[in-house]
């Protein structure tokens, strides 16, 4: 259940702040910016500790909780916040070839 909530929570907030924060002019020193960039920090790092560790979120099975995270770090590498994060980038390459989410991205 932990993954499951951390993708629409604790990881939602910061990604999803940071792309629409990407879409305005910024000059990266308006409060929002220094918390998003804490967050998005603290998020990364527990993530890339899980990863390098397990097999996928929840263990060594594929679940629900990896379809959700997945979701959310597409988006987070659509807008670079995955640059150095060799486990997490590994886990989702894997998960992007699995032949369900080929089937699925075959749909557009």
């Amino acid at each position: 259940m932990e993954w499951s909530h951390f993708a629409e929570g604790s990881l939602g907030l910061p990604v999803m702040c940071k792309l629409f924060m990407g879409m305005e002019t910024r000059n990266g020193d308006q409060p929002m910016d220094g918390y998003i960039a804490k967050e998005v920090a603290l998020d990364f790092t527990y993530i890339e500790s899980v990863l390098s560790q397990r097999e996928y979120f929840a263990g060594t099975e594929f679940t629900a909780a990896d379809i959700m995270m997945a979701s959310m770090l597409e988006i987070a590498g659509s807008i670079g916040l995955l640059k150095g994060q060799e486990a997490t980038l590994a886990y989702l390459a894997k998960v992007q070839q699995r032949p369900a989410y080929l089937k699925a991205a075959s749909f557009g």
